[in-house]
């Protein structure tokens, strides 16, 4: 079984033959004319959706009948739906998000700022929107899924098989363990403490507790209030003075993560330029919080070479009365990286 569906009526299953149908709280079961596999469900006693293999369906009298559910998904690898405030979300295995406000009959891709479009899981937070990608992360979305942001601030594993969120805090199942984000400071800290195998497949929310599928190693669960403490006690402090680490990878080709330290709230400009001091891009332009943040470079189009990064930060307590087209007071500091054809 791979995901499971509840309307007033229906109990349904999802699974690698096809869809299921119980009404009877799950004590027996019937197939629900829908086969291949299926990866994700959404909707109401009403309408029901079903991502699988091949696209997203529909039914409008409980898994009797199913039709094709509108067009513009341009991939037929579907890894899951995900409904949001009036909007539905699919996402898929190499094509990224694409998005819904007619209940899926249409659809349009939703991937501006997704530097890896193979995405595996997708939850809300609040108002805000996170995905988990196969090999680029978590990336959070703060204006409904019209653009995207890497999260990755702390997390050393970026394959995120699941997400699950309880409050304020979102979990992520990496390939090495579990972690744990707050919207307090947005920062990753492994709480994998106690697990048999750091492999972590799935992770749901059960009650006062977090349970996580490891690979092997069966089900394992963790009180959530535990977890929190936990990983309160292990979250890093600000940074002491401002940094700008070396990019990862590093050589790299197309793209490459940039993360920098701010032991305040500051004015931060992160750009890029080649090796005659041509500037090509600008990362990152405003007032961001103290503490440690993360930007991606997308290098597609450039030539093999060397190319400069440069930091630019002014605290915003010690910018009062100044004129800020004269750079008095910025702090800079400028990092190589290789881009490698």
């Amino acid at each position: 079984m791979r995901c499971l569906f509840r309307t007033d009526s229906f109990h349904f299953a999802g699974t690698n033959s096809g869809v299921f149908r119980s009404s009877d709280d799950g004590a027996s079961w019937t197939f629900a004319n829908l086969g291949g596999m299926i990866t994700g469900f959404a909707g109401n006693d009403d309408t029901v959706l079903v991502a699988k293999q091949g696209g997203v369906f529909r039914s409008t009298d409980s898994g009797a009948h199913w039709d094709t559910a509108g067009s513009g998904i341009t991939s037929i690898y579907l890894n899951g739906l995900f409904p949001g405030e009036g909007k539905l979300f699919a996402f898929t295995l190499n094509a990224g998000v694409f998005l819904s406000t007619d209940n899926g009959r249409t659809w349009i891709p939703s991937n501006t700022g997704l530097t890896n479009t193979s995405v595996l899981c997708m939850q809300g937070r609040g108002t805000d929107l996170f995905v988990g990608s196969s090999n680029g992360g978590v990336f959070r979305s703060t204006d409904g899924g019209v653009s995207w942001n890497p999260a990755n601030t702390g997390l050393t594993d970026k394959r995120i098989c699941a997400l699950a969120v309880y409050g304020s805090d979102i979990f992520a199942a990496t390939d090495h363990g579990v972690w744990r984000s707050s919207s307090q400071d947005e920062t990753w800290v492994d709480v994998s403490e106690g697990l048999p195998t750091i492999v972590i497949y799935c992770l749901t929310v059960a009650g006062d507790a977090l349970a996580a599928g490891t690979f092997g190693g069966g089900v394992w669960t963790r009180p959530l209030s535990e977890i929190i403490t936990s990983a309160e006690e292990l979250a890093p402090c600000h940074p002491g003075q401002i940094s700008l680490e070396q990019n990862y990878p590093n050589p790299f080709n197309p793209s490459t993560t940039i993360r920098y330290g701010l032991p305040s709230r500051s004015q931060v400009m992160l750009t890029v330029f080649n090796a005659l001091g041509q500037q090509l891009a600008t990362l990152v332009q405003g007032e961001q919080a103290a503490g440690y943040h993360e930007a991606v470079f997308d290098a597609s189009g450039l030539a093999s070479g060397v190319y400069l990064y440069r930091l630019q930060v002014r605290p915003l307590d010690s910018a009062v009365g100044r004129d800020s087209r004269s750079g008095a007071g910025d702090h800079i500091q400028t990092q190589r990286m290789l881009v490698v054809r």
